[in-house]
């Protein structure tokens, strides 16, 4: 009980003291003021891969506050953007293979309670591939090897992911019964 107490009381100050605040995260040599703003999107955009070195910057950018779609930038610097995925989708995760000029991403279609992976050529067209398919799953974060021969990704079953109680994983606070 005085488990339970102590965590809500943590999310309670954590929840009210973060509301409208936005926290960036740098490790070793990297400086807030050294960051650049890649995307001119009001709504979020999640998920890059890429955009080392000047190569491509792949990453999804929500649409109407609901859906997500994979954009491509042949230069992290330019304002010249391909839209890769279209439709009431929630596609993310892309994964770009230099080798085979493909990216992987994730989909959960609309009104789908799992995910699976698609894959399409990166530069021409938007025909998909289905990769996966699971009815009882999230398949999420595809990468390619570095030599294109494989496509790994995680599966995690629905019945686990709609039983994870969050607060448990975090604080090892349990519902109360």
């Amino acid at each position: 009980m005085k488990k339970t107490f102590i965590g809500a009381a943590v999310i309670s100050v954590l929840l009210s003291s973060c509301g409208g605040t936005k926290f960036a995260i740098t490790s070793g040599d990297e400086h807030l003021s050294a960051l650049t703003k890649v995307t001119d999107n009001e709504e979020p955009c999640i998920t890059p891969f890429g955009g080392d070195d000047g190569k491509d910057l792949f990453y999804a950018a929500r649409e109407n506050k609901k859906y997500f779609n994979i954009y491509k930038k042949e230069n992290p610097f330019s304002s010249a953007t391909t839209q890769k995925t279209s439709g009431k989708n929630m596609n993310f995760s892309p994964a770009h293979s230099p080798v085979l000029d493909r990216i992987a991403f994730r989909c959960q279609n609309e009104g789908s309670s799992t995910s699976d992976i698609f894959m399409m050529s990166a530069k021409n067209g938007k025909t998909l591939t289905q990769i996966t398919e699971s009815s009882n799953a999230y398949e999420n974060n595809p990468n390619f090897s570095p030599d294109g021969k494989f496509l790994v990704y995680d599966k995690q079953a629905y019945t686990y992911a709609k039983s994870i109680n969050i607060a448990s994983l975090l604080f090892g606070i349990e519902p109360l019964p």
